[in-house]
């Protein structure tokens, strides 16, 4: 409907501009202190976001505007950013906990899949997370470094990327020639970085949505 959703994360609120009229309209969330995080939508134009403190996933349905929430698999999490792929799947970063989460709305099946066993590093912190146009995963993972990691659901395969520099990725975007697009924050030189998986794909270094 070309609204734009948005978070209202310390009102614990979710929120829409509506285009529209110029208005603007906020909805409490259920769970108090959720400190909502991160957004996408479905296809249906369900609203899917991650409840950071309160370790949950939630999706908004804004024509009954009803709320449902699935509470990660581990006792004690932080979610921070989510994705939703062409099937449907919500895909989800679990910062504190070094894991993958997966979750079909149609039959509320969840799964988390362990980063560390397919790297030597002590520590995995995912963040950013995005699905490409092969629906393959990809997330940042400060923990490692600096580091973008591809996840193949089907395989059930990591592939690690260390970046250039030590980082954190708070935010990932895939553009039309398949190009991973990435932000950089803990580092002195922070910037936007333009990742292509496929490099004989790469004719220009400029990256179009």
């Amino acid at each position: 409907d070309n609204n734009l959703w948005f978070s209202a994360i310390r009102g614990n609120k979710i929120g829409k501009f509506d285009r529209e009229t110029e208005s603007i309209q906020l909805w409490e969330i259920p769970t108090p202190h959720s400190f909502r995080y991160g957004v996408d939508l479905d296809k249906d134009e369900n609203v899917w976001f991650a409840e950071l403190i309160a370790c949950k996933i939630a999706m908004f349905n804004p024509k009954p505007e009803e709320f449902t929430e699935y509470p990660g698999l581990l006792p004690s999490c932080a979610i921070n950013r989510l994705t939703v792929d062409e099937r449907g799947l919500i895909w989800y970063s679990v910062t504190r906990g070094g894991t993958l989460g997966k979750l079909n709305p149609e039959t509320g099946e969840q799964k988390e899949y362990d980063i560390l066993p397919f790297t030597d590093v002590s520590a995995s912190i995912p963040y950013g997370i995005i699905a490409d146009r092969n629906d393959d995963i990809w997330f940042g993972d400060g923990g490692m470094g600096g580091a973008l990691i591809k996840f193949q659901p089907e395989s059930e395969e990591f592939t690690y990327y260390p970046l250039p520099r030590q980082t954190d990725n708070p935010n990932l975007d895939t553009t039309r020639d398949g190009a991973i697009v990435y932000t950089t924050r803990a580092s002195r030189q922070a910037g936007i970085g333009v990742f292509y998986p496929d490099v004989s794909t790469m004719t220009e270094f400029g990256a179009f949505r």
